[in-house]
Formats: C-alpha cells, sequence, structure tokens
C-alpha cells in the first residue's frame, strides 16, 4: 500500500500479511527466488535478447499499473527486479514510492531519491517537481544493462553522473541548466558539457535498433519528451512477431483456520488491463482474465520476511499453523564495489516526500 492507494497486480511483488507484536511491525512477502541483479552477476555479458523482452514486457506492466493509479516508484533499478523459476517478474521494495498529488495542488517531491545510476536528470539536478518520468528513464537504463551486463550511467557521483548522461546525450535541457545553477550542492561548480556526443547507437552497434529504439524513448533528456508506459507497451519490440512470452505458473496460497481467508490475498487478474494491444495479447497468452484469483504464498525453509530491524524475526504461536516459526536472516553484504553502487540505498530527506 503507498498512501492510500493499494497496490495489486501480477507483477507486483505481493504483501501477503502484516501485523503487531511487541511494539514491531512484521510483514510477510511471497518468495520469489532471485533478482534481475543476481542474474545480471552470473552473466557479465548480458542477457539475451528474448529475455530481456520478457522481463522488460513484465516491468512495464507493473510500472504501467502504478502510473495508472498515480503512483511513482522511485527506484527501478536490477536489484528490486525479483524473479520467479517460472520467469514470473514482480517489482517490489516500495520504500521510496507515493502518490503523486494533481498539478493544481503544485506539490513537491524530494530530489534525493533512486539510485544514482538509474536517477533521472531532474532528480540529478535537484527539481523538486517531478513525476512519473523518473521512472521511464530508469526503465532505459534498465532496458541497456540487460541487454548488456554494464550499467548503462556508471557515476562515481551526481556530477559525475550527469557528466555520463551529457556525453551521450548532449547538454542539458535550458530548465536543467537553471536548476544546476540555482541548487546550493553545486555552488561553485561548473556544469559538464559537451561538445561531441557518444550516442547510444554508437556505443552499442550490436544491440539491434527496435530494442535501441525503446531506450531511446525512455532516454528523453527532456521528461515531458519521454515515452509513457502504455506506449511503450505498444512497443516493436513486443509487437513483432518473434515476441512471445512464456505462460506464468501460478502458485497456490496455502490457508489454515487461523489465517485470512484467500480472498484477502486476491491479485487482480491482467485482463483488467486493455488499454493496449499487446496487453490484450499477454492476457490471452496468460490465460487472465477480469477474476480475481489467489496467488502464491509459499511456506518454506527460505525467508522471505521484509525487516524492518536487524534482529532474526520470529512468528507469533497465534499466527497461522501454515506460518512456523521462522528466523529471519540477515542480508548479505555487498561484494565488489560494481554491486554496492548498484544496490546504493538512498536516505530519504526529512520532508519524507
Amino acid at each position: 500500500m503507498v498512501g492510500d492507494v493499494q497496490l495489486r497486480h501480477d507483477n507486483l511483488v505481493n504483501l501477503l500479511e502484516v501485523w503487531k507484536r511487541r511494539c514491531r511491525w512484521y510483514l510477510v512477502f511471497e518468495f520469489v527466488d532471485r533478482t534481475l541483479l543476481d542474474e545480471l552477476e552470473q552473466k557479465s555479458s548480458g542477457l539475451d535478447l528474448n529475455t530481456c523482452q520478457q522481463y522488460l514486457f513484465q516491468i512495464l506492466r507493473a510500472a504501467n499499473f502504478c502510473h495508472q493509479q498515480n503512483v511513482i516508484h522511485r527506484d527501478i533499478k536490477p536489484e528490486n527486479i525479483l524473479i520467479s523459476r517460472e520467469g514470473v517478474v514482480k517489482l517490489c521494495d516500495f520504500g521510496f514510492a507515493r502518490t503523486i498529488a494533481s498539478p493544481s495542488e503544485g506539490a513537491v517531491y524530494t530530489d534525493y531519491v533512486a539510485t544514482r545510476w538509474y536517477r533521472a536528470p531532474e532528480l540529478l539536478v535537484g527539481d523538486i517537481k517531478y513525476g512519473k518520468p523518473v521512472d521511464i528513464w530508469a526503465l532505459g537504463c534498465l532496458l541497456i544493462e540487460m541487454l548488456t551486463g554494464q550499467p548503462l550511467f556508471p557515476g562515481d557521483s551526481d556530477l559525475d553522473q550527469i557528466y555520463h548522461i551529457v556525453r551521450c546525450f548532449g547538454n542539458l535541457t535550458a530548465h536543467h541548466q537553471e536548476l544546476f545553477h540555482r541548487n546550493p550542492i553545486f555552488s561553485g561548480v561548473k556544469l559538464p558539457e559537451c561538445s561531441k556526443t557518444v550516442p547510444l547507437q554508437q556505443r552499442f552497434p550490436t544491440i539491434p535498433p527496435t530494442a535501441l529504439d525503446l531506450a531511446q524513448k525512455c532516454l528523453e533528456m527532456d521528461p515531458k519528451r519521454r515515452a509513457q508506459c502504455s506506449n511503450l507497451l505498444d512497443h516493436l519490440l513486443f509487437t513483432q512477431e518473434s515476441f512471445s512470452i512464456r505462460t506464468l505458473a501460478p502458485t497456490i496460497f496455502l490457508s489454515s483456520s487461523n489465517s485470512p481467508a484467500p480472498s484477502d490475498h486476491l491479485i487482480q487478474g491482467g485482463g483488467s488491463h486493455t488499454g493496449t494491444n499487446s496487453l490484450r495479447k499477454i492476457d490471452q497468452t496468460l490465460g487472465l482474465n477480469h477474476a480475481t484469483r489467489s496467488f502464491a504464498f509459499q511456506a518454506s525453509g527460505n525467508s522471505f520476511i521484509n525487516e524492518r530491524s536487524k534482529n532474526s524475526i520470529h512468528f507469533p504461536d497465534v499466527r497461522s499453523s501454515v506460518l512456523p516459526e521462522l528466523s529471519g536472516k540477515e542480508a548479505k553484504q555487498n561484494k565488489g564495489a560494481t554491486k554496492e553502487q548498484r544496490t546504493e540505498k538512498t536516505p530519504v530527506s526529512s520532508d519524507g516526500q
């Protein structure tokens, strides 16, 4: 749940149970095997085109659903993309997500969100009036990284990040340049400029033109010119005959007398998303319809707890018999500078927005 919006979708990680015990909140999420980051670390040269298509299409479905609910994720990156053994993709970690106010409300948001390598230009220069395009930019970075195995813009600092972007796409927009010069963080710092650019086509000559075209539509310097998720779902990369997505195998929800009824854990079927031909095609392939249905809750020895503290978590005895007493596992430490930067967590400023 983000604000007052409850997000239920096949490509969003499902929150199964929430309860409080001794002044602590416990959140139980469905178990998913691995992350996109895990796959990229195993395949340093990148994923094959068909796999990238299948993953990206599902990520776009997730982002599109969030945007339809006026929710922006603000931290799309490989670590926050979960992938099941059946190839089902789940967008997770909504710690930075928030609802978007209507333009008439004139709301402002913190610019200190998103992991640096996937941060849009407007965030880097300190714009506090942004929206859904910040997620679209991250998706463009994500696509190139999936295809090559390497981050598109691996900046060491915000200034270096701007340089990487400018070197590829040219100078920042006039509005972003103005914000840069007004930002006290960059006081006395010269704005990176580049007289000669190295465009995506030149940097990645082996990437298929259709994939590069989709990435380019995501990576427009001006956020107003970036494509929307609904448009990207109808892109040629997904509508051409060579693209097909494998059937997603559902997992059975386990219930007991003490646990909430399965209806508490239902996910809206994909048939509610009929805005594009591509979505209709994928819904038919997956056998989805307007009916809601139960989703995965795998009770196993693996930990699938979102820990809010470093202490071990134990399930209270009063909960479902399906939930044995499990101890939460400490998160694995990041290994190597590359993974550490890819999984960097940016603190939210005191405004909490």
